[in-house]
């Protein structure tokens, strides 16, 4: 038996991108060098739904929202974010 050594990291999903993917959370596989941007574009080849909100949704790491250029490390918390709107 061989064992699974790829690694993954959780994304937390919150609001309406929870309820448009019906899920809380999802595993990301993980590569060094990867950036949010590589997260956004994974979450939107495997949820084309979120191509639609692509511009829309905010990538956040380590509790902090980030920019597409982000390292994101193996041990970072995730989260996807949607628009924030207030008055």
């Amino acid at each position: 038996m061989v064992a699974d050594t790829r690694s993954i990291v959780d994304l937390r999903l919150y609001a309406s991108v929870k309820d448009l993917l019906g899920k809380d959370r999802i595993d990301v596989d993980w590569t060094d060098n990867m950036t949010a941007g590589d997260v956004r574009k994974k979450l939107c080849e495997s949820f084309p739904i979120l191509s639609v909100a692509n511009a829309q949704f905010t990538i956040s790491v380590n509790r902090r929202a980030v920019g597409d250029r982000e390292l994101i490390q193996k041990t970072d918390e995730l989260a996807i974010l949607p628009p924030i709107s207030g008055g």
